[in-house]
């Protein structure tokens, strides 16, 4: 698998990747690059994830159940019809409350989550995914909805996903999955690194966090509680 680069290009195949950056902004691209999910180009990266889905009527209902479990009430839909002009493609549109809307005519926070959800759809069994803080744009609730969402892609479809986040409420569900006897997620299946700061701010070093089979890490997930924990002491008093 090493002999001229096959290993990582092997590697690289599998490699699905969501952006901090990732609100939406293309329509579509011309039927003909419907094949290539996610290209080098960014912006045709977008229009092909959304060709993609808008072809892929399993696809389509993935997104849509995952976007309904995250509590949005929305439906991804094909709301233009295609034409014979082959330098057009429909626009993939959601039904919210019951007029269909253009991916790129929602809010920022609705394009980005979009296009992180259409990854996980339309990634294969087995990729590896890495994700630059699921968290933005989500209510705590819908974040712990989120790490639910996750933990199944990774657990039914066997996918490896690597994420980074500021956020405890993405944290603490994914460790109270762990000490669920229901759930096939165990701490060793979970590899959490915590990353410390000089005084500086510049990176001073990584520190692997054993978890238990209770979902518990010694010493907890410093950092995560002292601001609500200070703002909790001084409204207290």
């Amino acid at each position: 698998m090493f002999v001229n680069g096959e290993f990582f290009r092997s590697l690289l195949e599998g490699l699905w990747t969501v952006l901090f950056s990732r609100a939406m902004m293309s329509c579509a691209l011309p039927p003909v690059h419907r094949e290539s999910a996610l290209p080098p180009s960014r912006t045709r990266g977008e229009a092909s994830l959304i060709n993609h889905i808008d072809a892929d009527l399993a696809v389509r209902e993935k997104l849509s159940g995952m976007m309904r479990e995250l509590g949005l009430g929305r439906t991804a839909t094909r709301n233009v019809p295609p034409t014979k002009d082959e330098g057009a493609a429909p626009p993939l549109g959601f039904v919210g409350a019951g007029v269909p809307v253009p991916v790129v005519h929602e809010a920022s926070g609705l394009s980005s989550l979009v296009s992180m959800l259409a990854v996980l759809a339309c990634s294969p069994r087995g990729a590896v995914i890495t994700i630059e803080e699921p968290e933005i744009h989500l209510d705590p609730a819908a974040q712990a909805r989120l790490m639910g969402i996750l933990v199944k892609q990774a657990t039914e479809e066997d996918k490896q996903i690597i994420f980074t986040t500021h956020s405890d409420h993405l944290l603490y569900p994914l460790l109270a999955y762990v000490a669920k006897d229901e759930c096939p997620i165990t701490g060793r299946d979970v590899a959490m690194h915590y990353f410390n700061t000089d005084e500086s701010g510049n990176l001073a070093g990584a520190e692997r966090l054993d978890i238990n089979e209770h979902g518990q890490i010694p010493g907890g997930l410093r950092g995560f509680w002292y601001a609500d924990g200070r703002a909790i002491s001084e409204i207290l008093g």
